[in-house]
């Protein structure tokens, strides 16, 4: 039997200090995670000086809990001031990733935390980097460069919904603990070099457990350098670190002897992944 879709409902209300209360009663748990108390003061100072207008950013609610407009309510509490707003009513459930996300600078961890997921930084770190690699807008030096590191919050969670396998990936990278290279780059390495060839990333995965051995000869030379690379500055550890990965996986896939595995940003350009499909296209939202 098909679901009935929820009738959306608008209604401009006055929001009393007793109705912002009970509104708040109903406040989703995970959206009190990115309470802003500096904002509240900030709309606190506009119903005080009169300056509040009804506009187009609505009190949101979805099967009953408050999904949007916390802020408002807070500072209706906190001024007592009454305002006029616009309520919703009735919105999909899943309507809440698209509500508020870069207008009150709630970042893409903040939303993945929100949803439950574990590893939440690792994941959108790794959504960035997997961004910038695929459409080839990376340059030495820089970790995602360009619009690769300037994605907005829906684009880094457009980027994670159209590749679903890449929490995955970072659950899986993230079981091995490791000081030679962050989470968030082995993971996004990891996830393009599986969509190449499986049995070849997790070769590279081994890289990072000390345990595992019998690897191809570029792996282990990685596995050397990255560890001898741990002086260096975090910012230049991170840009580096895709580089020699990227090298050594186009050794070991090409079966090229490899006696040096070295990078100089000054000299060379930043490799891409063999097999990879660089697509040019870039997620704008």
């Amino acid at each position: 039997m098909k679901t009935a879709t929820p009738k959306t409902v608008a209604a401009v209300e006055t929001i009393t200090p007793d109705l912002a209360r009970t509104y708040l009663a109903a406040n989703n748990p995970k959206n009190e995670l990115r309470l802003q108390p500096s904002h509240v003061r900030l709309l606190g100072a506009d119903m005080l000086a009169g300056r509040w207008r009804v506009n187009n950013d609505a009190i949101c609610f979805s099967n009953g809990q408050l999904e949007n407009g916390q802020h408002r309510l807070h500072a209706v509490l906190e001024t007592g001031v009454p305002i006029r707003a616009l309520v919703l009513r009735g919105l999909p459930t899943n309507s809440f990733e698209m509500i508020d996300t870069d207008q009150l600078g709630r970042s893409a961890y903040q939303m993945l935390k929100m949803e439950g997921k574990q590893y939440a930084n690792q994941i959108a770190a790794a959504a960035r980097l997997v961004q910038a690699l695929e459409s080839g807008d990376i340059s030495p030096g820089k970790t995602a460069h360009r619009r690769g590191s300037k994605l907005g919050t829906k684009g880094v969670l457009q980027v994670i919904r159209d590749r679903p396998e890449l929490i995955d990936a970072v659950q899986f990278m993230c079981s091995v603990k490791s000081a030679a290279c962050s989470p968030s780059i082995r993971s996004a390495l990891y996830y393009l070099f599986e969509q190449i060839d499986p049995d070849l990333a997790i070769k590279f995965a081994d890289v990072f457990d000390l345990e595992k051995t019998n690897l191809p000869v570029a792996f282990t030379k990685l596995r050397v350098k990255l560890h001898r690379q741990q002086s260096l500055p975090l910012k230049r550890r991170g840009p580096y670190n895709v580089a020699i990965c990227i090298k050594a996986w186009n050794f070991a896939r090409q079966h090229v002897p490899v006696s040096r595995l070295s990078f100089d940003p000054n000299i060379e350009k930043s490799p891409v992944i063999n097999g990879l499909i660089i697509t040019d296209e870039h997620v704008h939202i």
